[in-house]
């Protein structure tokens, strides 16, 4: 499966990513959808791949499998098919599995089950039984109230079935699996095995890079199906698909400005939010609940390549210009780092920029800068690697208090793991040798004997030279040659 996954991962990085999209979910497709009922292994293994690559290349691909395989869900489920024909079966297994491997969130698979139920047919019967067999406790316990109302609408729909009444044998045994479900009692599901799924998931870890994780898509049925009318608002860079009129689209950011009031327009002017991309974002970020709310607003902008750029350089832009720091950015920030790498790496540049000009930034705007990155290393959102290009040999007045803040404010930080953490990333590798040398001589020469100029109390005083000496302890593992 490794093997497998790497060949599709060079593929990827050699064609265009919609291209692959396609191939690979037209592949997959051809070989899960069958008028014959897959096996159940079959299907598994091929979601383990669909996984790994959803997690390692990004969301697009399992967005996009997802879409596809809904659409295809609505297309077969409205269809007249013969009964022998099991591709509606087929989706609704691999549905399941891509639950099962949390590709997206519990709330669409119930979604599909209440569509099932609303029909009752003997086909959708089938269906129902089929993914609470391979999902029904795990839905259980991401959702206890959903597969509540469930089991109380499927009761109510074979109460009320005058076709299917209570004495069938499918309604019968579907509402024994329910009960089972209900009462968690495994037992009493014939054939139920979920060693081989749980097997492949704790293989997942290994298959999945370092720092990247499954991200659980939180979409709706009725999101999905009408995708190319609203946008495709939880891939950032992909809102819209082009089938809205020239007009439209050039008004859409007319629209969304008018949204807000004239005071908060001004005050973008007077941020030098030049463009309608940026007054937008400015305006989102003014205007917001909380940071969460913040983060969902400017995806729904759907910008894209270089606009999506500009997200971070405002969010940076305003945490800089508050006269004190404001923890609202760090957490909007974090968010972004924790949602695509692509925003880690668009933050890391944007920070360079402003790491090469700090003689140019007030003493307010260096404290948040400092607190800005101290958040993002302590949360992981950026590694403390990013002050690698900084010279240490050669730190003038106000880079060297830039500096200290940052280390103070680690080395300070209440959770001794979350600290130490920030440097164990550093504490390998012949590429950051010399950055290693030089972060512990810092703490030596500039923290450690300065304390009187940092107005470190004394018990901070205890916890600084004992946080300070783990660390030289971590950094010099590898490296021999310095010590202190």
């Amino acid at each position: 499966m490794h093997k497998i996954a790497v060949k599709i991962e060079q593929l990827y990085m050699a064609n265009s990513r919609n291209d692959m999209n396609h191939t690979l979910t037209n592949l997959i497709f051809e070989a899960l959808l069958s008028p014959v009922l897959t096996p159940e292994r079959f299907v598994i293994e091929h979601i383990m791949l669909i996984t790994i690559l959803h997690a390692n290349i990004g969301v697009e691909v399992g967005a996009h499998f997802l879409q596809c395989l809904v659409k295809k869900f609505d297309e077969v489920y409205d269809a007249d098919e013969p009964a022998d024909n099991k591709i509606l079966e087929n989706i609704v297994q691999t549905l399941s599995h891509l639950y099962n491997f949390r590709v997206f969130d519990a709330n669409l698979l119930y979604e599909i089950l209440e569509k099932l139920n609303t029909r009752f047919t003997e086909r959708d019967i089938e269906c129902i039984l089929l993914a609470l067999k391979s999902v029904g406790f795990s839905l259980r316990k991401d959702s206890p109230l959903n597969l509540k109302n469930l089991i109380v609408n499927i009761q109510k729909q074979a109460a009320n079935n005058s076709e299917m009444s209570k004495d069938d044998p499918r309604v019968k045994f579907m509402l024994d699996i329910l009960m089972a479900i209900k009462n968690n009692n495994m037992t009493k599901i014939p054939n139920y095995d979920p060693t081989y799924a749980e097997h492949l998931k704790k293989l997942l870890k290994n298959f999945v890079r370092k720092g990247l994780y499954v991200f659980s898509l939180n979409i709706s049925l009725e999101d999905l199906l009408k995708a190319d009318e609203r946008g495709k608002w939880w891939i950032v860079g992909s809102a819209w698909t082009g089938k809205e009129t020239g007009s439209v689209a050039n008004n859409q950011q007319k629209v969304q400005t008018n949204l807000f009031s004239q005071k908060l327009l001004d005050l973008a002017r007077k941020q030098r939010m030049n463009t309608d991309t940026r007054r937008n974002i400015f305006c989102i970020l003014m205007s917001a609940e909380d940071y969460l709310d913040a983060f969902e607003k400017l995806l729904h902008l759907g910008l894209k390549n270089q606009q999506e750029r500009e997200i971070i350089h405002v969010i940076v832009h305003c945490c800089l210009q508050e006269k004190s720091f404001n923890p609202y950015y760090a957490h909007l920030a974090q968010k972004f780092c924790d949602y695509d790498r692509r925003f880690q790496m668009i933050i890391k540049y944007s920070v360079w920029d402003k790491l090469k000009a700090l003689s140019e930034c007030s003493g307010a705007q260096l404290s948040n800068m400092a607190k800005l990155l101290m958040h993002l290393f302590l949360e992981k959102g950026l590694p403390i690697s990013t002050l690698k290009i900084m010279q240490f040999s050669e730190l003038d007045k106000i880079t060297l208090r830039f500096v200290r803040q940052i280390l103070l404010g680690i080395l300070l930080c209440e959770d001794l793991e979350q600290c130490l953490q920030v440097f164990e990333k550093v504490s390998q590798g012949e590429k950051l040798k010399l950055f290693r040398e030089s972060i512990r001589l810092f703490i030596k020469h500039f923290l450690l004997r300065n304390l009187k100029v940092n107005n470190v109390s004394d018990d901070q005083k205890n916890l600084l030279e004992e946080r300070a000496n783990l660390i030289d302890k971590m950094l010099s593992q590898h490296d021999r040659k310095i010590r202190f």
